[in-house]
């Protein structure tokens, strides 16, 4: 299934609920991140506090930006930076269901099978555009 304007629509009006404990959805994401992929947890050397609400800033600038996210520089600028710390393309799965796992969990009774599929197909879209970023830079 391709993202489509309904999706973006409910991952963006989702984004009301997810305000107010962006801080702690971010943190629990990583603690559910490193519990389910450990050896990732090295990947990430500064102050995980910052970390998680830097996560949650582009996060959800990036979902703002959904209907346009192939032209949206802040990705292309995040795919590189994401390059620089040796993240690889298989790992964006992973992180896909920490934060599916992670947003199920903190948006409780606002999260449904719809909302799901949604996000889903909005995490996809955007990790295809930071892979296809570590391509072109790979090539």
């Amino acid at each position: 299934m391709e993202l489509n304007h309904r999706h973006i629509s409910l991952v963006q009006q989702s984004v009301d609920h997810i305000l107010p404990i962006a801080q702690s959805t971010g943190e629990r994401f990583y603690q559910h991140l490193f519990a389910q992929s450990p050896e990732l947890r090295p990947l990430f050397k500064g102050n995980m506090r910052e970390q998680a609400r830097k996560l949650m800033t582009i996060l959800i600038h990036i979902i703002a930006n959904l209907d346009h996210i192939g032209q949206l520089q802040e990705l292309k600028e995040l795919a590189d930076r994401h390059i620089d710390y040796q993240v690889e393309a298989s790992h964006y799965e992973l992180i896909g269901a920490s934060l599916i796992f992670t947003l199920s969990e903190e948006m409780g009774s606002h999260w449904n099978e719809e909302l799901k599929e949604s996000w889903s197909l909005a995490y996809d879209k955007i990790a295809q555009v930071m892979i296809e970023r570590h391509r072109s830079v790979e090539e």
